[in-house]
């Protein structure tokens, strides 16, 4: 358990502190944006495989609480939520990304209405999802730090987004915590323009849920 503690902390603080420190623009200055997504892309994808491989070797019947058919439940749906947020963030243009800036200026559409974070929050949910139906320690500290990263992640990303022409605009009929610009009023639902990433983000859950045991060894069904 000593292994996944520190290859989950080295992954959290090697990430918050590439990007959402002044470390990221000092390393961007002296080597260039290149060379800089380069590096952080290794360190990222390294430390990341550190903490998946700790996860896989760790010890999975130290329980905090033993998941039930109530717990499976929340780990269906938040699946389920996850996988369309992932797709639908996949499949439009989302400013908020590397690179995409220029469409700042764009209305925002599908899932963008819902957050302006689709990819990161699709991770959150998922992590959360995975806490709540596996209730072990392991399990806890894993998908707890991705959780964490991605959340941390929507903030840092805010924050560098905010000095670029149009964010504002952006930002005020979108919001970062899902359903709340729609909720206050700041932009509309519009269903036809998610019913896509529904479809094939109920495909992807069918899926998942089939093959999960021959990936991880755990039925979901």
């Amino acid at each position: 358990m000593t292994t996944l503690f520190v290859a989950s902390a080295l992954f959290f603080l090697t990430h918050i502190g590439f990007s959402g420190t002044g470390l990221r623009n000092a390393i961007r200055d002296r080597i260039g944006p290149k060379a800089y997504l380069g590096v952080y892309s290794i360190v990222a994808l390294g430390t990341l495989g550190f903490a998946i491989y700790a996860f896989i070797q760790a010890d999975k019947l130290d329980f905090i609480w033993i998941p039930g058919p109530a717990e499976r439940g929340v780990t269906y749906a938040l699946m389920m939520v996850s996988l369309i947020f992932m797709v639908g963030g996949v499949m439009g243009s989302n400013p908020t990304q590397v690179g995409q800036e220029k469409k700042l200026s764009e209305e925002p559409r599908g899932v963008l209405r819902i957050t302006r974070h689709p990819i990161q929050w699709a991770f959150i949910l998922w992590a959360i999802g995975h806490i709540v139906g596996n209730g072990d320690v392991a399990g806890l500290i894993f998908f707890t730090t991705i959780g964490l990263v991605s959340l941390v992640g929507t903030i840092t990303m805010d924050r560098r987004k905010a000095e670029e022409e149009h964010f504002d605009s952006f930002a005020a009929v979108t919001s970062n915590v899902p359903f709340a610009a729609i909720i206050g009023g700041r932009t509309q639902a519009n269903v036809s323009e998610w019913l896509l990433p529904i479809a094939i983000g109920l495909v992807a859950w069918g899926a998942i849920v089939w093959l999960h045991p021959y990936f991880t060894g755990v039925a979901l069904m």
